[in-house]
């Protein structure tokens, strides 16, 4: 028969020392044991953080659900504002040069003076 002292230390087996225990099977070594009216401290212990740890997770949830929807809102406002943006340059483009000019290309496109560039050469030999 298993005592009440016996059943901490299976309690504190199943959670510490790596022995699966379900709890069907703690419930029958309480049965056996030593009545229904014994409790599991640890356990009891354990279960009242799992649902700490769950009411954590929930709070942390709704937060990043609220942060997600915030994001997707600023996300929208700056893909209005860019398309705002992007219509007015071409707006300008097309008043000032009648087409629209590739910013990008002329960017990678330098105009070289070569006559400042043999200029360039002849005082770096002086030097």
């Amino acid at each position: 028969m298993v005592h009440s002292c016996d059943l901490s230390i299976l309690t504190a087996c199943s959670y510490c020392f790596g022995v699966q225990l379900c709890w069907q099977q703690l419930c029958v070594i309480q049965h056996l044991g030593c009545g229904s009216t014994h409790s599991f401290p640890l356990q009891k212990c354990h279960l009242q953080e799992l649902d700490h740890e769950r009411s954590a997770l929930r709070h942390q949830q709704k937060q990043l659900q609220h942060q997600h929807g915030q994001l997707q809102a600023d996300q929208a406002a700056k893909q209005t504002r860019l398309s705002e943006l992007n219509d007015k340059c071409r707006d300008v483009q097309m008043l000032k040069f009648g087409q629209v000019i590739d910013v990008s290309l002329l960017d990678t496109i330098g105009i070289r003076n070569k006559g400042a560039d043999e200029l360039k050469e002849t005082l770096k030999q002086q030097v």
